[in-house]
């Protein structure tokens, strides 16, 4: 049996392990949002704001596809009007995919384990998923970054949309009316 302390340390160590990956996972998210945010609005597939769908459990991995998809695209359109486009560049697509559908597959084959009572023909295809995975996810933040980097070269500021704008996305002071409200 388990005694008390020893259960309340493994509770502690998986919140903290928790929060830790959640707080990871922000960092790559603001990542991406940053990055979206110096893509014109004429040339976005997705608002930045919608790259935080992708921390909503289970839906955020179908989010995460879009994201990926939606990224990219906007991306190319952007390069595109200023004249850097590059036809061989995936502009992140086949990294944010491969992690994808690497987890999703490895994620499956875990659960097929559990079902064929541990077989181990599922586990090592599942573990090396996962590291392939975790490499495209590196490679992928890396590859939005460098995409961010070469538009604030042309840009110094983001601009927004008009909905952005209306929803207070620029957090910027307001002027005041005639009557004195902001």
């Amino acid at each position: 049996m388990i005694s008390n302390d020893l259960l309340l340390f493994i509770i502690v160590f998986l919140l903290v392990l928790c929060l830790l990956w959640h707080g990871v996972l922000s960092l790559f998210l603001f990542s991406v949002y940053r990055t979206m945010r110096m893509v014109r609005p004429e040339h976005r597939n997705m608002a930045p704001g919608l790259v935080w769908l992708c921390l909503i459990p289970l839906a955020g991995v179908i989010a995460g596809i879009w994201m990926v998809h939606s990224v990219a695209s906007s991306l190319r359109k952007q390069f595109k009007a200023l004249g850097e486009a590059d036809p061989n560049d995936s502009y992140g697509l086949w990294p944010g995919l491969i992690c994808l559908y690497g987890l999703i597959i490895s994620t499956g084959l875990r659960m097929a384990d559990g079902m064929l009572d541990g077989e181990v023909f599922t586990k090592m295809p599942s573990t090396l998923l996962r590291g392939i995975s975790f490499v495209a996810w590196i490679v992928y933040w890396v590859k939005i970054n460098e995409c961010r980097l070469r538009l604030q070269r042309h840009f110094t500021t983001p601009v927004l949309s008009p909905e952005e704008f209306d929803y207070a996305d620029d957090m910027r002071k307001r002027e005041s009316d005639r009557n004195g409200e902001t």
